[in-house]
């Protein structure tokens, strides 16, 4: 069973007792299709394409148990726990069947007591709570990438940089594998650094599958030296560093995501005139 954890961060932070938790559902993989009817036709017309279907808005259920051994203590256990409905949007972090935490961001949506007389309800109470999740994914940190202040990676902290992972050496044109290890393509967030000492351009990067450009972006402008390229596909920003200027205008790609890494092994093909080191953040997806 996955079981939840804890929700929120810092002074907003409530932890699930231990072993308290009776049921689990969400719709993450519950996708939806763009399909129509046609008129005098068969079947209908997908205006996906060959796509996936598009996931709805997230929400993640669970019946929570509570246990008191008196009435203080079951008022503010109770308390406690509706008490998430302050938080707002935050990290809820799932311990699944197998392996590291997965977090998602959510908010409470749902938190109805339901008490019986029959049911003893100040010795024990059994609270559903539903969580609204507005990106239906679940992460996880994978090297390359890190949730801000989730306690485990500071920034800038020594051992782990902010650009996140391995640097790519870009001198004209090469090739980078990286590796995504979730079930669910993940959206990585590019870094292109230039401390060569002149300006590098004609910034170009393609994941390739069977020799084809899956996805194709690139930069026009120039990189002067000591500044940095940031191409961030989730907030839809491009910006150089490091005052972070806009920088759009001179940004293209072919697909509405930017950049995806596909479940197992990518290939991302680097074309640049001069020298630069790439980065890459992400963070593993599971449905």
């Amino acid at each position: 069973m996955n079981i939840l954890k804890r929700f929120g961060s810092g002074s907003n932070l409530y932890t699930f007792p231990t072993d308290s938790q009776v049921s689990y559902t969400d719709n993450f993989a519950s996708l939806v299709t763009k399909t129509v009817r046609l008129p005098g036709v068969n079947g209908g017309f997908s205006n996906l394409g060959a796509g996936p279907g598009l996931s709805p808005v997230g929400t993640v259920r669970a019946d929570i148990l509570l246990e008191f051994n008196d009435y203080v203590e079951a008022t503010d256990k109770v308390a406690s726990l509706r008490g998430m409905a302050n938080y707002g949007l935050m990290p809820l972090y799932r311990q699944p069947l197998y392996g590291a935490e997965q977090f998602c961001f959510a908010r409470l949506n749902d938190a109805q007591l339901q008490q019986a007389v029959q049911n003893t309800p100040h010795k024990r109470l059994k609270v559903p709570l539903v969580f609204e999740v507005p990106d239906p994914f679940w992460q996880r940190t994978c090297g390359y990438g890190f949730l801000w202040d989730d306690g485990t990676t500071t920034w800038d902290n020594g051992s782990s940089k902010w650009d996140g992972g391995s640097a790519a050496v870009l001198t004209g044109d090469g090739t980078f594998t990286y590796t995504n290890n979730g079930n669910y393509y993940s959206i990585p967030r590019i870094f292109i650094t230039n401390s060569s000492g002149s300006n590098v351009t004609n910034i170009r990067i393609r994941r390739v599958v069977n020799g084809a450009a899956a996805d194709d972006v690139a930069y026009s402008a120039a990189l002067a030296t000591g500044t940095y390229l940031d191409i961030d596909p989730l907030r839809r920003r491009v910006a150089v560093g490091p005052v972070g200027t806009n920088a759009l205008q001179y940004f293209t790609s072919t697909t509405a995501d930017w950049m995806r890494l596909m479940p197992g092994s990518n290939s991302l093909r680097v074309t640049i005139s001069g020298n630069a080191f790439m980065y890459l953040q992400f963070m593993e997806r599971f449905i």
